[in-house]
């Protein structure tokens, strides 16, 4: 489904900072985005997990992460919060990493 908002991660930016959205039918108003660095924020941890899991699809987060440390990707947002996309699925209502298109040469 592709109306749901894609961010661009940007240059070294994080969740929290105003990411420029490249498309999605979704708000436009960055809550989407504020709502999963809230959840985040939480000082229990079990809070914070259950938070950040009803708002990013952990599995493919986590395979995600994993791609990008076997393939060495330095410059990636597991690293460096740097090129990478930010997909909210409106199906799931919950967000989606992916590589950056720019992400042109990997792990070298």
């Amino acid at each position: 489904e592709a109306k749901g908002n894609l961010y661009d991660g940007g240059f070294v930016q994080d969740l929290d900072a105003e990411l420029e959205k490249d498309g999605g039918d979704g708000v436009d108003d960055h809550s989407d985005l504020r709502a999963i660095a809230a959840s985040l924020g939480h000082e229990d941890f079990q809070e914070r997990v259950n938070g950040v899991a009803e708002l990013v699809d952990l599995d493919r987060f986590l395979t995600f992460f994993a791609l990008e440390r076997m393939v060495a990707h330095w410059d990636g947002y597991c690293n460096n919060a740097n090129n990478y996309r930010l997909y909210l699925d409106p199906e799931s209502n919950r967000a989606v990493f992916l590589l950056s298109p720019a992400s042109k040469k990997i792990g070298g």
